[in-house]
This record gives C-alpha cells, sequence and structure tokens, in this order.
C-alpha cells in the first residue's frame, strides 16, 4: 500500500477516536467511569453468556449448543448492522461525508472507516462475548483459535454490511425525519429486549426458558441469512456443507460488498449520491375556520396554545420515546407478576381497568409535570405573548390532556378488544365508567403537573443530534428536580386516591369526573398566579 495512504488511514482513525473521545474533555473523571461501566457490563454479559453455553453444552443434547451458537450470532449480527444506522443522527463518526472535506483519497477513507468500525464501541462490547462461546464451545485449542479466526472474519463482514447500508440510505439517513424515526426506533429496540429479558426471567430459569425455545428448532429457519453460514462451522458438528457454505457463500459475498462499498464511497466523495436537504415548503395562508362546537366555548387564545401543545407533543420524537419507556420499563414489571399470580387464569376486566387507567395517568404525568419542558429557549417568545397567566397555564393543559386522553381511549378499545376475544366483553357502560374515572384522574394530574411545571421546570431533549442524548445538568438542579417530581407524583396519587377507590361503582363516575375539575381549575389558577412571580427563574432554567 502507498505510504501515503497508510498515513492517513493512521491520521483518520486519530481523528475519529479523537472526536469519539471529545465529549470527555474536562469530564476525566466522568469518562474514565463511563469506560469502565461499559467493561463492566461487557465483562457481565460475557459471563452470562459463557454460563449460558456451557449449560447447553452439559445438557447431553447436542442440538441445544449449535442452535445457541446460531441465535446468538444473528443477535450479535443484527446489532451490529443496525446500531450504526440507528445511531447515525448521534454520532458524528458515523457520517462518512464529514471524511470528505480533509485532503485524503477515497481509498484511505474507506481503509480508516472499516478499521475504525472493527475497532469501534460496538464490536469491542460483544468481543469478550463472542470469546465466551469460544471457550465454552467443546474443542481443544487448536479448534477454539480456527473459531476465532472464523469470528473476525464474521465481524469484518458484518462491518462491511453496516458500511453498504449506510452508503446506500445516505440521502435517507440525513433526513430530519429518519432522525425522528430513529429515536422511536431506539426506545422500541431497547424495549423489545426488555420484554424478552421479563419473559425469559419467568419461572426464575432463563436456562430453561431459553433452552425450551432453541429445542423448537426455530434456528433452522435462519440458514438464508449470512450470519448462518459461519454460525454453522462455529457450531460443534459442522460438516461439509457448513465449509461449503463458508467458502462459497460468505467469503464471495463478502468480497463484493468490500467492491460495492468501496464503489458507493467513490461516488459519494465526489458528490454523485444525492444527500437529502430541507425543502421549504410554500406557505400557505390560513384560512380562518370556526372551532367545532366543544372548543368554540374554549376562548381562543386557550385554543391557539393548546394547539401549539398538541404539536410539539405530537411531532417530537422524545415524547413518543418517553412514552415507550414509561409504558414498558415502569408499568411491564408491574403487569407480569399480577398475570402470573393469577395462574394461568385471565384477571377481571374490572381490576385490570383500574390498574390500567392508573398506569395511563402516570404515563401521563411524565408530561404534565413538565408543560414548559418542550418550549426551550423559545420560552422566551411564549412569555411575551399578549396573554392572561392563567389562560396560557389552561392551554398548555388543554393540549397535554388531549394526548393522555387518547391514550386512555387507546387503552380501554384494547381491554374491551381482548375480553371480546376471549368471549367476555365488558358492558359498553362499565367502559364509559372506566373512561370517566380515567378522565378524572388525568385531570388530577394535570391540576398538579401545572404547579410543579411553573416551580420546577426543565429542558427536555429535542430533535436533532440531542434528540439520543441526556442533557446536562447540575447534581443541585438534577436533585430538586427528581423531588418536586415525586413530591407532585406522590400529591396527585393522594388526590386521585377516592378515584380509583370508586373506580367502576355506580354513580361515582360523574362525582370523580366534578371533583377532578374542581381541582384542575383551582390548580390552572394557582399555577397562573405562580406564573407571574416566577418568569426569570424560568428563562434561567430554559432559555439560558
Amino acid at each position: 500500500m502507498d505510504p501515503g495512504v497508510i498515513r492517513s488511514v493512521r491520521l483518520l482513525l486519530w481523528l475519529r477516536f479523537r472526536i469519539m473521545f471529545r465529549g470527555g474533555r474536562g469530564r476525566g473523571v466522568a469518562l474514565v467511569i463511563a469506560c469502565a461501566t461499559m467493561g463492566l457490563f461487557s465483562l457481565l454479559a460475557a459471563g452470562f453468556i459463557g454460563d449460558l453455553t456451557l449449560a447447553f453444552r452439559a445438557t447431553g443434547n447436542p442440538r441445544l449448543p449449535a442452535a445457541w451458537v446460531h441465535l446468538f450470532l444473528l443477535l450479535v449480527y443484527a446489532a451490529l448492522v443496525l446500531l450504526p444506522l440507528l445511531g447515525f443522527a448521534a454520532s458524528e463518526f458515523y457520517d462518512v461525508t464529514k471524511l470528505f472535506h480533509f485532503p485524503v483519497s477515497h481509498r484511505a477513507v474507506f481503509t480508516a472507516r472499516v478499521l475504525g468500525l472493527l475497532a469501534g464501541p460496538s464490536v469491542l462490547f460483544f468481543a469478550p462475548s463472542l470469546v465466551a462461546v469460544v471457550i465454552g464451545l467443546p474443542g481443544g485449542v487448536g479448534t477454539g483459535l480456527l473459531r476465532g479466526v472464523l469470528l473476525v472474519v464474521f465481524l469484518f463482514h458484518a462491518v462491511t454490511v453496516a458500511e453498504v447500508l449506510q452508503l446506500m440510505l445516505l440521502h435517507v439517513l440525513r433526513s430530519r425525519r429518519f432522525r425522528d424515526l430513529a429515536a422511536v426506533a431506539s426506545a422500541l429496540v431497547a424495549a423489545g429486549f426488555y420484554v424478552l429479558f421479563q419473559l425469559g426471567m419467568r419461572n426464575g430459569s432463563p436456562a430453561r426458558n431459553l433452552a425450551a425455545f432453541l429445542d423448537r428448532g426455530f434456528t433452522d429457519y435462519l440458514a438464508p441469512i449470512p450470519c448462518y453460514w459461519v454460525s454453522s462451522l462455529v457450531a460443534p458438528g459442522a460438516g461439509a456443507g457448513a465449509v461449503l457454505l463458508f467458502l462459497f457463500g460468505l467469503l464471495p459475498l463478502t468480497g463484493l460488498l468490500v467492491v460495492l462499498a468501496g464503489h458507493l464511497q467513490e461516488k459519494a466523495f465526489h458528490g454523485e449520491i444525492p444527500i437529502a436537504v430541507p425543502r421549504e415548503r410554500a406557505v400557505k395562508a390560513d384560512r380562518p375556520r370556526p372551532a367545532p362546537f366543544p372548543l368554540s366555548l374554549v376562548p381562543g387564545a386557550v385554543r391557539a396554545l393548546a394547539g401549539q401543545q398538541w404539536r410539539a407533543l405530537a411531532r417530537d420524537p422524545a415524547v413518543k420515546s418517553l412514552l415507550i419507556q414509561q409504558t414498558v420499563f415502569v408499568l411491564l414489571p408491574v403487569a407480569l407478576p399480577l398475570l402470573a399470580s393469577s395462574r394461568g387464569r385471565m384477571p377481571g376486566w374490572g381490576m385490570l381497568g383500574k390498574i390500567g387507567i392508573g398506569g395511563v395517568a402516570f404515563v401521563a404525568s411524565q408530561l404534565c409535570l413538565n408543560l414548559f419542558g418542550l418550549e426551550g429557549p423559545g420560552v422566551v417568545q411564549l412569555l411575551v405573548t399578549p396573554v392572561s397567566r392563567r389562560r396560557m397555564i389552561a392551554g398548555k393543559v388543554l393540549g397535554t390532556l388531549a394526548l393522555g386522553v387518547l391514550l386512555l381511549a387507546g387503552f380501554l378499545l384494547l381491554l374491551g378488544g381482548v375480553f371480546l376475544g376471549l368471549g367476555a366483553p365488558p358492558r359498553p357502560a362499565d367502559l364509559l365508567v372506566l373512561f370517566l374515572n380515567g378522565g378524572a384522574a388525568l385531570l388530577i394530574v394535570s391540576a398538579v403537573g401545572a404547579v410543579t411545571s411553573v416551580i420546577s421546570p426543565f429542558r427536555v431533549a429535542v430533535r436533532g443530534r440531542g434528540a439520543l442524548a441526556q442533557q446536562r445538568v447540575g447534581a443541585q438542579e438534577g436533585c430538586l428536580r427528581t423531588l418536586v417530581i415525586f413530591l407532585g407524583l406522590a400529591v396527585a396519587a393522594v388526590l386521585a386516591a377516592p378515584v380509583f377507590l370508586l373506580a367502576g361503582a355506580p354513580g361515582s363516575a360523574l362525582l370523580g369526573l366534578a371533583w377532578g375539575v374542581l381541582l384542575l381549575v383551582l390548580g390552572v389558577g394557582w399555577a397562573g398566579g405562580l406564573l407571574r412571580g416566577r418568569e426569570e427563574e424560568i428563562l434561567r432554567a430554559l432559555a439560558p
């Protein structure tokens, strides 16, 4: 290779890792703790994977170790291919076009990219687990070394596939719509793994549950996927067919992918691959339309602020990610033990309805307790509008409350559909009572949230590269925020206790709804009065 290309590759690799770790500048201790934490998780995962491999090997069933290798390599393959796509919006070193500004050839850029991905955090995280699988499989030292070489080829193939997909979808990955989708997809992927973990921990034996799944032969359907061509050779008992698949399947395919990736990168280097550019849409003149009857009773300023809050909640991916996280990571640990305690019998729809409306109120509270969070620096324009502070709070509460009502209606429709399929559908009148009780709970949470939003507002990550990142706050501010949220939840739970105790009882729905409306009116009035004296603190918190 040309010495100039080698020097360029070395420089680009140094630049890549410098960008990767530049977030730790001035935070040496935090960076060391983050790296140590990831390393610890990687070693713990490797220990868990190695223990499972030894457990499947000790069963004496020759099918289990092979099926386990197929499944594990499929998970690693999917992670190495999809993580760069999902992380494209958050990590600068995934965007290859940023290297085209340097005076280096496209061959140097391509070589540095592949080597950088092979030495990247994803590969380093899975490397101990791959070593643990090799150690746990039967065979001598020579067999283990051969399996190690095969896994290196496997990693190179997965990295090449990821590079080809990034270059083919470059114009899509740079778009704002994909960044929004990536934020939601990341939350769904994390939630999916969490659900699988919870299901695997049922009855306290993940190895037994996984063994029962592997023994059904589902991994045999993975044969068309290239990672199977490696795992069939790594797994014990590999035959001549596995060797042929590797020599005449994976190796030629990897070579073709390398050539294709190099060609695509050369085209991108010379500007022949289009990159998405935000297009300006023609602004249409808004014609005043009369509001429907229920909304026509609401003042125009309140309707406008409610619409603005609704659009912010509906469009921002951070809100969707928050709803997914709260629904799965908070409510699932409560739902699974409840279902398990019924010993195979489905709990009654009344009990599930009460728990469900409580869960919906809790999920909605994460938005109600911080009404100004999505405004960010835009809170300056909001506070200079000639609208009374009570109407301003009422508009934001109304927009957030609309999302909560939508979640509540969706839950009740799902509950009714499930029990309809089981042959025991609830009566529409009973569902209406639950809907009114859930609406009362949402009104109470919104009343408390109106006050806490003024007392302790905090910023929320918005679209762009910050959509997947956490906001940095000081220790004192973070403790105060957590305390206010917990106090708000506790106060809302106490005020909503009568609604939940009487939920589903005849005649209680309207009484609970009236109680919620009264508290909402009092909460909005109190929050409006507080807002007039705390505008400066809110500006410092949201628009520093």
